[in-house]
């Protein structure tokens, strides 16, 4: 009990100099760190980059990003490791958290603002980069950047009426089984954007999905994101997988691998993801 007890005391201690430190040197600076790979591709984009002192482990584009100190996982973040970068704000994407830290931030004197948007689509998508750029106050660099995605996709071919690809987004295809992304996700976007049919339109987000069903539409196009397979082993592992190997035995095994902050992520490259789907051959 006593163990337990100076334990405990030693930690609120460490908290409480930590808010200590962080209310004598903030003062008015703009000190942000940036959690969530989208937001934080959103705030070079914007021109933001400078305020940034630390980001989460998702950030890792532009390479500028990379470079900068870490907080962790934005999903698993901790009043402590935030607090000891002396940030004036905290700028997080949907699902940041657990929400009890994001409270002791806030009691600590920090800004926080979650961007969390209901809906995967190129209108919120739109109304997404905007309200970022609403934020930081430089709403004309946000629509400076929805026009270049607008022009760049406006350049993209359509293929002739029914001739449109089936796809699907594979999360897993581990001892698990599988996990596909369907509809409201940033995947089924992409897909629509590049004028793919998603085979997975059942269910909204990223579940499981049957090996039979895979089976038995025998996709165009599969498409895993670069971290997923590197997990699994790689694309030869995959194609080992029986599942994988029994939807893909007509065409041969061809995982199309894309970077996964470019295929989940809501920031700023949404034409380069859809031209990564448009352009790639069978």
């Amino acid at each position: 009990m006593k163990s337990s007890h100076l334990k405990t005391t030693s930690l609120l201690g460490l908290f409480g100099l930590l808010t200590s430190s962080w209310m004598a040197f903030a003062g008015s600076e703009n000190r942000t760190i940036a959690a969530g790979g989208s937001i934080t591709e959103i705030m070079y984009a914007l021109g933001l980059g400078d305020e940034i002192i630390a980001v989460d482990t998702s950030s890792y584009f532009p390479a500028a990003a990379a470079a900068k100190p870490k907080v962790g996982y934005f999903r698993q973040l901790s009043a402590e490791g935030v607090l000891s970068t002396q940030p004036s704000r905290l700028v997080a994407a949907g699902g940041a958290g657990p929400d009890a830290v994001l409270q002791q931030i806030r009691q600590a004197g920090v800004e926080v603002k979650v961007f969390n948007p209901e809906q995967y689509n190129l209108p919120a998508w739109k109304s997404h980069v905007r309200a970022v750029g609403a934020y930081f106050r430089v709403p004309d660099q946000a629509n400076q950047i929805i026009a270049r995605v607008d022009d760049q996709l406006a350049e993209l071919k359509r293929p002739p009426a029914g001739q449109e690809k089936t796809a699907i987004f594979l999360m897993d295809v581990g001892d698990r089984g599988l996990v596909a992304a369907g509809l409201n996700t940033v995947p089924n976007m992409l897909f629509e954007l590049a004028h793919f049919n998603n085979i997975v339109n059942e269910f909204e987000g990223y579940k499981p999905y049957s090996a039979e069903q895979l089976i038995q539409s025998k996709p165009d196009v599969i498409v895993m994101p670069s971290h997923a397979v590197e997990n699994i082993g790689g694309v030869a592992t995959i194609c080992q997988n029986l599942t994988i190997a029994m939807a893909t035995a007509e065409r041969g095994c061809d995982i199309l691998v894309v970077d996964g902050l470019l295929a989940l992520g809501f920031g700023t490259r949404i034409d380069q993801a859809v031209a990564v789907l448009a352009n790639h051959e069978r």
